[in-house]
């Protein structure tokens, strides 16, 4: 359907609305951050849920920008969603959570480069939803998924964990 001017053209597909969620400040815990989607700010709730049940020993949003300084174009620059902090707290560890709704090819590369340039860190890859078959629709989020699985740590599917907890 063509869209008309000043009305919004209708889609064939269906979108998921994320509970109302508008992209602002949060309070989640004692942290104030700026979440972009309600993943993210369920997500920190979740891993705040785990804080009090002991599980991890704390989290941040967003706390540091890496840099591919070799790179000289394409993605030069990546910011993990959140750094959880787990173990001992006199000798924490720590692991990078990178939430996805759509993983696309540039997030791919991204990981990828992450692997190669610091190759210390830890990144788990939490998606919205991962499909249970391949369809022909689908196809290449598995192929994307495949690729990814190689310089991650695990995939685990948010909305699966975030329903059983209540989130």
């Amino acid at each position: 359907m063509k869209p008309t001017k000043g009305k919004m053209a209708k889609t064939e597909r269906t979108v998921r609305i994320d509970y109302g969620f508008k992209a602002g400040w949060y309070d989640v815990g004692n942290q104030h951050c700026y979440f972009r989607s309600g993943l993210e700010y369920r997500w920190a709730k979740y891993l705040e849920w785990l804080k009090g049940l002991g599980e991890i020993v704390s989290w941040l949003y967003e706390p540091r920008k890496f840099e591919f300084k070799k790179i000289r174009s394409g993605t030069v620059f990546y910011t993990p969603d959140f750094l959880v902090l787990y173990g001992a707290p006199y000798e924490p560890n720590h692991c990078w959570h990178e939430l996805k709704g759509h993983l696309k090819q540039k997030d791919v590369t991204k990981l990828r480069r992450m692997a190669k340039y610091y190759p210390d860190e830890k990144i788990i890859l939490i998606m919205q939803n991962i499909p249970k078959t391949r369809t022909k629709r689908n196809v290449e989020l598995f192929r994307r998924l495949e690729n990814a699985e190689k310089y991650i740590e695990r995939v685990m599917e948010a909305e699966k964990i975030l329903k059983e907890v209540g989130i």
